[in-house]
């Protein structure tokens, strides 16, 4: 296949590029002869030769470009093709530097960003002088492919542009990487801006793995512990303070027996990233949580009551509470009890309606069903990886 024009390379050298005129020689009168010969054959196309010193002629003439900052300033060093008119060869030689200056309306960062456009309009490479500087001409290119460059129109007033043809913010996005045409090259601060983007994402699996990892051992180890026939609750609690994410990820931190004064030990102060607080009562896996008439076991009823009179306590001495807790008002209460498979079909139904009737002031969960918070996370982050 030949590719569409857009893609297909070759096409941008159906025609020669001029590159001006640039020359050095030691020898004067060698050189004269060369200018004065030079004159002549364009003598007769002078309207179709444009070689007034713009920056965009200037760089049209590199082979590439070298970025470096110097005392605080952005400067370019261009590498250019010359003719040495001593020997009639041309040469590639470090031949002008260009000095990015703040312009009415537009600081030396903008300046800078439009030389790099020019550059990448021309197919010119940019390269960083050393390592130290590769971080700087990333944050250019990245603002240039952002926000765009300026240049005059034809009234002279300076408008914002934005590539149509180059890669733009695609290098930003790893799912579109693999949209870049090859056929377009592909400079060193792109390269860095790709390699920022692919080490994010590097780092956002590792994370992401790291909790899944978390998850998964968590959720073995709770629920080897709620398997027992015997009261656990003190094992749970190891287990829950071993693996905080068994409670969600929805807290910053949770501090377990936490005391509210002399009066009342909790088994978990949870303070959300909204800095909201839920108190959590911790009881046995083992415990029914209606009797088999179909009444709240005194367990259940004594683990409410537990968090309400924590719940009251908070409320009578706030100012208290917020030295432990800052910022405490009108915390929830959660009592996690029983085994949702100890529970009959009517029983799930009441429990339902009984969280429903305590209003989001206290909600009551069974092992299993913080079991399956747990799986459901890990579910959302392999979906969203």
């Amino acid at each position: 296949m030949n590719g569409t024009p857009a893609e297909n390379r070759l096409l941008q050298w159906a025609e020669p590029k001029r590159l001006g005129f640039s020359m050095t020689s030691g020898d004067t009168a060698a050189s004269e002869r060369i200018a004065a010969l030079h004159e002549e054959l364009i003598a007769g196309r002078k309207e179709d030769v444009d070689f007034s010193l713009t920056t965009n002629s200037l760089i049209s003439m590199c082979k590439e470009i070298i970025f470096d900052i110097k005392d605080g300033n952005y400067i370019f060093h261009a590498i250019a093709f010359n003719l040495n008119g001593s020997y009639l060869e041309l040469e590639i030689c470090h031949l002008f530097d260009i000095y990015p200056t703040s312009s009415e309306g537009a600081t030396d960062e903008e300046e800078a960003v439009d030389i790099l456009a020019i550059a990448a309009l021309e197919d010119v490479p940019v390269y960083p002088n050393t390592a130290e500087v590769v971080g700087a001409l990333a944050d250019l290119h990245r603002k240039l492919i952002v926000d765009g460059f300026t240049a005059p129109n034809e009234s002279g007033d300076r408008v914002r542009l934005q590539f149509a043809k180059r890669p733009t913010t695609e290098l930003l996005d790893i799912n579109r990487i693999m949209d870049l045409k090859l056929s377009t090259p592909i400079f060193a601060a792109e390269v860095e801006i790709i390699r920022r983007v692919a080490i994010e994402e590097i780092s956002k699996l590792s994370r992401a793995e790291a909790v899944l990892s978390k998850i998964d051992i968590a959720v073995s180890e709770l629920s080897k512990e709620i398997s027992s026939k015997n009261r656990n609750e003190n094992a749970i609690q190891l287990c829950i303070t071993k693996h905080p994410i068994l409670l969600g990820l929805d807290y910053e931190k949770i501090i377990p027996k936490h005391k509210l004064g002399a009066e009342y030990e909790m088994d978990y102060a949870a303070e959300k990233y909204s800095r909201t607080y839920d108190l959590i009562e911790i009881e046995s896996s083992v415990l029914q949580i209606y009797t088999k008439a179909g009444n709240p076991s005194s367990h259940l009823v004594h683990a409410e009551q537990q968090v309400l009179d924590w719940l009251s306590w908070v409320e009578a001495h706030n100012s208290y509470a917020a030295k432990g807790l800052p910022e405490i008002s009108s915390p929830k209460g959660i009592v996690i009890i029983g085994r949702s498979s100890d529970l009959t079909e009517s029983d799930t139904l009441k429990l339902r309606h009984r969280n429903a009737m305590w209003g989001g002031k206290i909600q009551i969960f069974t092992y299993d069903q913080i079991l399956e918070r747990a799986v459901g996370v890990r579910e959302r982050l392999i979906s969203e990886r």
